[in-house]
């Protein structure tokens, strides 16, 4: 039938064109016309211990919303967790996506030190010495 059609273009006066073939179920334009659906992430996680752990989460979920589920599965306080990304600390309230956070991204998990708000992000070496006064 390509053939027949480019004649037919061709005996018309046209030239022969090709038409792209239309796109197989469920590509990206079905994916276009349903609903955005959340996508999941599978994101890697550095904890503390040097223990290392895969998570599937969605594009639109918060970084509290992680936390969360890394309390859940791993038993660390959410509000003790300073989470970041690229040494850039994750605010709670972001979602995932806005952070840029895709596919394979690593994402670092710490301790906040003994005495630091759990409400602000810990930008210090926690590790540092202390100064007692």
């Amino acid at each position: 039938q390509p053939l027949q059609l480019a004649l037919r273009n061709a005996a018309d006066g046209g030239a022969p064109q090709r038409q792209a073939p239309p796109p197989p179920a469920g590509g990206p334009a079905a994916r276009q016309l349903r609903p955005s659906a959340q996508q999941p992430m599978l994101l890697k996680l550095k904890l503390p211990g040097n223990v290392q752990s895969e998570v599937d989460e969605s594009e639109n979920a918060s970084v509290l919303d992680l936390k969360l589920r890394i309390q859940h599965e791993h038993g660390i306080r959410a509000g003790h967790m300073v989470m970041t990304f690229f040494g850039c600390p994750l605010p709670d309230a972001s979602k995932l996506a806005d952070c840029g956070i895709a596919t394979g991204a690593v994402l670092n998990i710490a301790l906040r030190p003994p005495g630091a708000p759990a409400s602000e992000p810990f930008d210090g070496d926690p590790f540092a010495e202390r100064e007692e006064g």
